[in-house]
C-alpha cells in the first residue's frame, strides 16, 4: 500500500482516537494528574521567558510524541497488512 493512502488514513482517524482516548479511564486520569502539575506549576510564578522556556519545551516534547505515534500506527498498518498477506486472506 502507498505511503500516501497511509496518511490519509492516519491523518481521517484523529476523530476516532478523540473518541478512544475520551473513553479511556487511564488516558482521563494521566490528563488529570497533568492538569494538576501544571497548576502546580503555574503557583510558582515563572517569568515571561521562563514560561515561554517551558511553553517551547512542551510543545517541542508533543511535537515529538505526536510523530511517535503517528510513526507507530503506520508500522502497525503495515504489519497488520503484512500478517493478512501471509496468512491468505489478502493477496498481492
Amino acid at each position: 500500500m502507498p505511503d500516501h493512502l497511509l496518511d490519509i488514513i492516519i491523518q481521517n482517524s484523529n476523530e476516532r482516537w478523540d473518541q478512544m482516548l475520551a473513553q479511556d479511564a487511564d488516558y482521563v486520569r494521566i490528563g488529570e494528574c497533568m492538569s494538576k502539575k501544571f497548576a502546580r506549576l503555574d503557583k510558582l510564578k515563572l517569568t515571561k521567558k521562563q514560561n515561554r522556556a517551558m511553553d517551547e519545551l512542551l510543545t517541542t516534547y508533543n511535537e515529538e510524541n505526536s510523530q511517535c505515534c503517528k510513526l507507530i500506527y503506520k508500522q502497525g498498518f503495515k504489519d497488520c497488512i503484512s500478517l493478512l498477506k501471509e496468512i491468505g486472506i489478502i493477496s498481492s
